[in-house]
């Protein structure tokens, strides 16, 4: 890693940052910009009006606002557009005051900087700040120890598979690139009667093709639609408890989500969900549903004598709070990132229900999770809707020829996608743009090097090891998934293993970001000879023995790296224990 030392040593050789402020005064103000080292935290330069800095290497870099008076900075640049609610305002992020890893190549960058009065660029905007960024050489990576040699892997796009991304399936339909299953579950199956809950019925669900063997997101919801007579709600809601069913416009019928008595059976309802299935194995997300059409909190189109019949404030935040109430392990994700209370909720990630090409709605969406930064409270997904054969041709064309799909995947940072009639099959001529989109979801690790000895000495009791990486995706992974590192035999047996860092936490490494993992691998029990070292990113608990299986295919409980190397596939043991889905970095040799 390179030292701050080194790199303030070099700061007379060859120019490489130029900087240009203009910084008028206003209540909210960034004053200045501090170029980071974000290696060490330690501040290269503040940059108040125009400066040359120079310095010998390129280190991973950040960019800081120093700002006055305000809540929230808004950045523009060539990584996009980031929202930064606390101080340090960082261009590339940070996680608690520790600085992401920006490595930008030679070129010239123009950052831009509004501040805000109010968090998520809200509230009175200050007027911008400007820095011109040019850099003249490339980034370098750190050298490796002097001992072990480093080794690289060749780059790709990442695998056709990996866990919690990509386009999902749902309902009956098994698509083998899927690693997210979605489901509705009617409340009326799962509370038949009043205080009766149907776990069955749910199981039921998740063993549907379109979500058997994979992490599920599930929806309650009460009614289908206004335009269908029938709800989905429990008989006994209305007949026991007395909530009413709304007469409307035209013959529209729904149910009347304002009513205090339909709120708490809901409220209930929720509760019993979540003492099952929260923190579940197999969850990708629960949505909030239970209000509106579909449970997607919106009536649009029910009247009633011309007036429309909105759901209160009030009952929504009800149901918002009983869900963050219950649901403390699993990811949630709510429908609108830029209505309230939904937008300030703070710990929900979103699903875009109308994911669609040079859609106002889907514009609407993607801005708000950009501009506002909700993206990294959790996953965002979605489904595309239904359409017909004829709306399908033009919008795949849209889609997949046109940049539309890439555009929409990296503003609005989805992790999944229930692609609908959008999907396409191999031998349809937009097959490979659907997979490499299907492969942009989500975060995407790749690995820049593994610093490792080819071979150890008797008298070493242990061997070093080092893996450098970054996401190259579009988000976060949003959980805790451990790292591994082992020795295996020829026949991919473990002889060796031990936990990397726990300080890293592999679901927190935000797009473009870096992770370092490193381990001290004991050779104890392993006789001389020739290993394979491998390393493997596992779902928590995937690795132990279990009393039951989880019902996950072994392929979505271990993550595989965007690099050409060879891989040992996982499986479950007769004990539930994940064995295998090992990432191979090479061969090494005890002495």
């Amino acid at each position: 890693m390179t030292s701050n030392r080194n790199l303030l040593r070099g700061a007379v050789l060859a120019p490489l940052l130029y900087a240009a402020l203009s910084l008028p005064a206003a209540a909210q103000t960034v004053n200045s910009f501090t170029v980071v080292n974000a290696d060490t935290g330690a501040d290269i330069v503040t940059i108040t009006s125009s400066a040359t800095v120079s310095i010998t290497t390129t280190p991973r870099i950040n960019i800081r606002a120093n700002a006055s008076n305000t809540k929230s900075v808004v950045f523009t640049g060539s990584i996009g557009t980031r929202t930064e609610n606390t101080a340090p305002y960082a261009y590339a992020g940070d996680s608690g005051g520790v600085y992401a890893k920006w490595a930008p190549a030679a070129g010239t960058y123009v950052i831009k900087a509004a501040p805000f009065a109010g968090i998520g660029g809200t509230g009175t905007a200050g007027n911008v700040a400007m820095l011109t960024l040019t850099v003249t050489g490339t980034s370098t990576p750190p050298p490796p120890p002097p001992n072990p040699g480093a080794h690289v892997y060749p780059a790709n796009a990442g695998p056709a598979i990996n866990p919690h991304k990509g386009w999902n399936s749902g309902w009956f339909s098994a698509q083998p690139e899927s690693s997210v299953g979605f489901q509705y579950l009617a409340w009326k199956d799962f509370e038949p009667t009043n205080g009766t809950f149907d776990y069955n019925k749910v199981e039921e669900l998740l063993a549907r093709a379109g979500s058997k063997g994979k992490h599920f997101v599930l929806r309650l919801y009460c009614d289908w639609h206004h335009s269908n007579p029938t709800s989905d709600c429990p008989p006994w809601i209305y007949s026991q408890i007395g909530v009413r069913r709304l007469s409307g416009d035209g013959g529209a019928v729904m149910t009347d989500f304002n009513d205090t008595r339909y709120l708490d059976q809901a409220v209930q309802a929720i509760q019993a969900l979540a003492q099952r299935y929260d923190g579940d194995p197999r969850v990708h997300a629960f949505q909030l549903g239970v209000l509106g059409n579909w449970g997607e909190w919106h009536t649009f189109g029910f009247k009633q004598n011309g007036v429309e019949y909105k759901i209160s404030d009030a009952s929504q935040n009800r149901i918002l709070q009983a869900y963050r109430t219950y649901f403390t392990k699993s990811p949630l994700q709510g429908r609108y990132p830029w209505r309230e209370p939904m937008k300030s909720a703070g710990f929900i990630g979103y699903h875009n229900d109308f994911f669609l090409p040079n859609n106002g709605h889907s514009n609407e969406f993607d801005a708000a999770l950009t501009t506002g930064g909700q993206w990294r409270n959790g996953p965002v997904g979605g489904e595309a809707p239904p359409r017909s054969s004829s709306e399908a041709t033009v919008e795949r064309r849209a889609l997949y020829t046109m940049g539309v799909g890439q555009s929409m995947i990296q503003s609005g940072h989805y992790s999944t996608m229930k692609p609908g009639s959008f999907r396409v099959t191999a031998g349809d001529p937009y097959h490979a743009e659907y997979m490499r989109l299907h492969r942009m979801m989500g975060y995407n690790f790749r690995i820049d090097q593994a610093v490792f000895a080819d071979v150890v000495g008797a008298a070493q009791s242990t061997m070093a090891v080092r893996l450098d990486g970054r996401n190259i995706g579009v988000a976060l992974l949003y959980r805790p998934w451990a790292a591994e590192f082992a020795l295996l035999d020829a026949q991919g047996r473990v002889v060796a293993r031990t936990t990397a860092n726990a300080s890293v936490d592999l679901g927190a490494v935000a797009p473009g970001g870096t992770f370092n993992l490193t381990a001290s691998l004991s050779r104890s029990g392993a006789a001389a000879g020739s290993y394979r070292l491998g390393v493997r990113l596992i779902q928590p608990g995937a690795g132990n023995a279990k009393p039951k299986s989880w019902g996950l295919d072994a392929r979505n409980a271990y993550i595989l790296f965007a690099n050409d190397m060879p891989v040992i596939d996982g499986q479950w043991a007769a004990d539930h224990a994940l064995v295998g889905g090992w990432s191979v970095l090479g061969v090494v040799r005890l002495l």
